[in-house]
């Protein structure tokens, strides 16, 4: 059994599904590409049992067959061959494999049964949603980065994705920080839910350029296709929390910044501020902020002023510094609103300047000034 293909093709292709091998696999099979080879298509999958990918490729041949290729030395060996056209042999009863190059070159390895590896989940009953890639990227974008770490909270490890009939909502959060990003204009099949691995959005490579993205999804599984590959995926089985909740609604104090000009400021006091709690306090004054950060420990301050659109009373309020430099790196605008009631509550980040169809608001809890000694 054998098939004829060009090298850069072929790497570029398998590049596509690789994250989803897993670096320590409980089971040895899933070192492995599964390869399957069917009217001169080449059907490529990696799993790690709870996220599968599968791309289909083009190959020069006439033959059928099917075998798990160890992915390591399979990729190790395209990425140190010249653009050439390759020829992949197998024997499907002993699993030897060899790999010839045009220049003669002759590579060879030990594959495996591929009935030892796991069967790919159907999800024919899965409603579907169909949107932009690049409206699914940006979504994916602003809210992978805001997912917690926390295996106690595993439904915060992922990114909520909300189907409704005229909507599709994205929302993340760690605890402390919160991210809704709402798409409307684009229709499901029916309504409902389900939480998205972090891991599974790290894996999915969504192509640059514009294309259809289909969004299936049940109570198990969720699975995107678009040109050739799809990604299936198993959904985290948790209550994702009550965010709309969370979400303050009378928010008197307001003021505008400009992202570049506070985002620098930001970066700079960050510097002096506290290692364990990176606290950078915030004081407004009329149109006057005053940003400031300091380490009592190690004797370093530092503080610098800037000048804002502000409306509303006085006030101070205290935030990590990281959080809000993530946050600001996530945001596509040049000015940003904060919306805040006073020091104690939550504190809403809103971009002023969003695509027709799109709302984004992130929330973020402040530091309390009186626990650390104001």
């Amino acid at each position: 059994m054998k098939f004829t293909v060009l090298s850069t093709y072929i790497k570029k292709q398998l590049s596509l599904v690789s994250g989803a091998i897993p670096n320590n696999p409980i089971i040895p099979v899933l070192e492995n590409f599964l390869f399957e080879i069917k009217d001169g298509i080449l059907k490529t999958t990696a799993t790690d049992t709870n996220t599968t990918m599968i791309v289909e490729s083009n190959i020069d041949t006439t033959e059928e067959g099917s075998i798990a290729v160890p992915a390591k030395m399979f990729l190790d060996t395209l990425a140190n061959l010249p653009d050439q056209l390759i020829t992949f042999s197998f024997d499907e009863e002993s699993y030897n494999i060899e790999i010839t190059s045009h220049n003669g070159g002759k590579y060879k390895l030990l594959g495996t049964d591929p009935q030892d590896y796991p069967k790919t989940i159907e999800t024919t009953d899965a409603p579907t949603i169909m949107i932009s890639s690049n409206i699914l990227s940006k979504g994916i974008a602003a809210t992978k980065p805001m997912t917690g770490a926390d295996e106690i909270r595993p439904a915060m490890m992922g990114v909520l994705f909300k189907f409704q009939t005229n909507a599709l909502t994205l929302v993340a959060t760690d605890g402390h920080r919160l991210i809704r990003y709402v798409r409307t204009g684009v229709s499901c099949e029916s309504e409902g839910e389900c939480i998205v691995q972090k891991k599974a959005l790290d894996i999915l490579k969504l192509p640059l350029e514009k294309t259809d993205v289909i969004i299936g999804f049940n109570d198990s599984y969720i699975i995107f296709k678009f040109q050739n590959i799809q990604m299936i995926s198993r959904v985290i089985n948790d209550k994702f929390p009550n965010y709309e909740n969370v979400i303050p609604l009378n928010n008197e104090n307001v003021f505008t910044v400009n992202k570049i000009d506070f985002l620098g400021t930001l970066r700079r006091t960050s510097i002096y501020a506290d290692k364990n709690t990176h606290l950078v306090r915030l004081k407004l004054i009329n149109n006057y902020m005053e940003i400031s950060a300091e380490d009592i420990d190690k004797s370093t301050e530092a503080n610098e002023n800037l000048i804002v659109e502000h409306s509303g009373e006085d006030i101070e309020i205290g935030f990590n510094g990281k959080s809000l430099i993530d946050i600001f790196g996530i945001i596509n605008a040049d000015m940003v609103v904060f919306k805040m009631l006073n020091p104690s509550k939550a504190t809403l980040i809103i971009p002023t300047e969003q695509e027709l169809n799109e709302d984004t608001l992130i929330l973020i809890m402040p530091v309390i000034l009186n626990s650390y000694n104001d």
